[in-house]
C-alpha cells in the first residue's frame, strides 16, 4: 500500500519537474485527495480543509495541480468537475457515481475482470480504427443510501 509521504515525495518529484513547488495549499490539496474514497469537487475539498485556503487560491491550486499532472478532472453525472489523484500516483482503477446523490467511490476491479474490461475496449477501438491509449469506466447507478 502507498504511503502518504511516497504521494507527497512523486507528486514534489512531478511540480519541479514541471517547474512548479509543492507549496502548503498545494500539499493540503494532495493530502485531502490522497484521504478520500473517490473524485471530491472543490466545495467538497473546501468543506474537508475548513477555510484553510481561501476558495480562490483553491481554484488557482487545482489548476496547477491538474496542469502538472499530479490530479485529474472529470464531470460528474451533473457536470459538476471532480477532481482526484493521478492515476500514476493511486494506480488503475474506475468509478461508480451514485445518480440520486452524486457521490463518486473509487473502484478497482479485479483482474480478471480488468482483462475482460481491455479487451472490450481494444476490440471498440480496432472497430473504429482508434488506438486507445487508456481508458476509464464510470458505472451510474443508484448507491446502498439512497436505494
Amino acid at each position: 500500500m502507498r504511503q502518504r509521504n511516497d504521494t507527497l515525495a512523486a507528486a514534489r518529484s512531478r511540480l519541479e519537474s514541471k517547474q512548479a513547488r509543492l507549496t502548503p495549499a498545494r500539499r493540503l490539496v494532495i493530502e485531502t485527495l490522497d484521504g478520500s474514497s473517490g473524485p471530491q469537487s472543490a466545495a467538497d475539498i473546501a468543506v474537508t480543509i475548513a477555510g484553510a485556503i481561501p476558495m480562490s487560491s483553491l481554484y488557482r491550486t487545482l489548476t496547477v495541480l491538474e496542469e502538472t499532472e499530479v490530479i485529474e478532472r472529470f464531470p460528474d453525472q451533473t457536470g459538476i468537475a471532480r477532481y482526484e489523484l493521478a492515476e500514476w500516483l493511486t494506480g488503475h482503477h474506475h468509478h461508480m457515481t451514485c445518480i440520486t446523490c452524486g457521490a463518486t467511490s473509487d473502484v478497482a476491479v479485479p483482474g480478471d475482470l480488468e482483462a475482460t474490461v481491455i479487451d472490450i475496449v481494444s476490440q471498440v477501438g480496432r472497430r473504429f480504427d482508434f488506438e486507445v491509449t487508456g481508458h476509464r469506466l464510470d458505472l451510474q447507478g443508484v448507491c446502498s443510501q439512497c436505494r
